[in-house]
């Protein structure tokens, strides 16, 4: 997600100068121990707009990220953001 979201911003020609990601998730304590919650949190650094920063994180998610559509259904993903100069 977060090279999709770079991708997105970048196109749109919006001033990114920095992404990072980090990923928190829970998996079940009995086999098999698969993911049941994640939450992704972005941060992009630059005077990126946060409508676009949503946008961009939405279209990942419904159209352009593979994996998060090669995992489970039932999986609870979240996404969050912050924007710092």
């Amino acid at each position: 997600m977060a090279s999709d979201v770079v991708e997105v911003l970048s196109k749109g020609r919006l001033p990114l100068r920095a992404l990072s990601a980090a990923l928190h998730a829970e998996r079940k304590a009995e086999d098999p121990r698969r993911l049941v919650s994640a939450r992704l949190h972005f941060v992009i650094t630059g005077a990126v707009p946060d409508d676009r920063v949503e946008r961009a994180i939405t279209l990942s998610r419904e159209r352009y990220c593979t994996v998060l559509h090669s995992l489970r259904e039932d999986l609870a993903f979240h996404t969050s953001f912050e924007i710092r100069p």
